[in-house]
């Protein structure tokens, strides 16, 4: 007959249970590795974006950025009652790229609904670096 083995296990047994697996495990770096990058990327955005943003007074090619879910001619009559035109819609479905040379045309934006209004020099050259292109180049200067 065999003797008995403690109810824990042996003592080979609980230390290979209580020690950590010093193995490599790729999924679990890859998760890492692309949440760091998301997290940086997040980083730099968001301190392109405070740069990015005008103010009131401003006016010439600007990113104007309306509320999620609107219908198009909304933002489109927005952009012409302060005084712009369109020159494109940018992929995301809020986001439109207008000019006007009259003054205060950014503030009037923020009254007729937008959400936001970026200078998109900025920004567009910080998507060229990336995946995703939010606006096409325009070369179109303030």
């Amino acid at each position: 007959m065999e003797p008995e083995k403690p109810v824990g296990g042996d003592a080979e047994d609980l230390g290979e249970i209580a020690s950590p697996s010093a193995e490599f495990h790729p999924h679990r770096f890859a998760i890492v590795l692309i949440a760091i990058v998301f997290t940086v990327w997040g980083l730099v955005m968001t301190a392109a974006l405070q740069g990015a943003a005008l103010g009131a007074h401003e006016t010439g090619t600007v990113l104007v950025v309306f509320p999620p879910m609107g219908p198009d001619h909304e933002a489109y009559d927005a952009i012409v009652e302060a005084g712009g035109g369109v020159l494109e819609k940018s992929l995301f479905v809020n986001a439109w790229i207008a000019r006007s040379s009259e003054p205060g045309f950014v503030g009037r934006l923020l009254d007729g609904g937008a959400w936001r209004v970026f200078d998109p020099a900025p920004i567009q050259a910080l998507m060229v670096v990336g995946c995703f292109s939010v606006v096409s180049p325009l070369g179109a200067a303030n």
